[in-house]
Parts: structure tokens; sequence; C-alpha cells
């Protein structure tokens, strides 16, 4: 009984460690990836117009003067279509509000009531700044990725 459970723990780890090294190699293949996709997204938009990728590195270039002014003169123009971009989705109206699903007065004030609180609650969680950041890395990366943690009992 003890060679079994052995023998299944051993060919458990080998599955183990081939699915990692599978896994790994496909991480660190030469091409950068979105990793560096994003990095290099990243120097554009705060100014290192001359970062170039070369493996998984990132390069900087000596450049002439002339060279430096033509690239700023482009990539000045593709930074404030990104932020007039970021501006145009950001006039999206995110403020959610409750809306009855009756004509009754009373449920009109409660609606009211919600409305405030799911504002204030936006102002205590600082919902601006977090749909900034979204757009922001929209923009950079192309995802979005945000963790919102399941919490089963809020009360405790």
């Amino acid at each position: 009984m003890a060679k079994s459970t052995q023998n299944a723990e051993a060919t458990l780890i080998a599955d183990y460690t081939k699915d990692w090294q599978r896994l790994r190699n496909q991480k660190s293949r030469q091409t950068g990836g979105v990793e560096m996709r994003v990095l290099t997204n990243l120097c554009m938009v705060l100014g290192e117009h001359f970062v170039q990728q070369r493996g998984l590195q990132l390069m900087g270039r000596q450049m002439t003067d002339q060279d430096k002014n033509k690239l700023f003169l482009v990539f000045n123009m593709i930074g404030r279509a990104t932020w007039r971009k970021m501006g145009r989705l950001w006039s999206i109206d995110n403020k959610f509000r409750a809306v009855p699903n009756t004509r009754n007065p009373a449920a009109w004030d409660q609606a009211d009531v919600v409305s405030k609180l799911i504002l204030a609650l936006n102002r205590k969680v600082k919902e601006g700044q977090v749909h900034w950041n979204r757009l922001f890395w929209l923009l950079i990366s192309g995802v979005v990725i945000e963790h919102t943690p399941w919490l089963e009992e809020v009360g405790n």
C-alpha cells in the first residue's frame, strides 16, 4: 500500500514538473510578450521615445538632435490623441442611480436616498480615481483586469 502511494505521488510530481516546465518555457519566449508591450507603451507615454525592445530587454539608443525633434513631433501628436481619447471615455457618465419600478411617490423618495448613498459610497471608495486608473491601463496596455475579492460574510 505504501509503495503504491509513493508511486502515485511520484507520478503526480512528475506531471506537475512537466506542466510547470511547459508553462515556464511558454512564458520566457524571446518575443517579450504582453509585459514587454505594456512597458514599451508606458515608456512612450512617459516621454522615453528612444526605447526599443530586443529579446527580453528594453534598451535605449543614442540619437541626433534632428532625430529627437522628428520623434517628439510624432509622439506629441500621438500623446495628445491618447489623452483626448481618455477624456472622451471619461466623459461617459458612470454614476449609477436607483430608479424605482413603480410610480409610487414613496418609491421615488427611497430611490433618491439610495442614489445619494451610492454617490457617497463612490466618493468614500474613490471610484473616480479607480475609474481613471482603469481607463489609463486600458489605453496603455489594451486590457484592464480588476480583482474584486468575494466576501461571503461582510458583517463579520
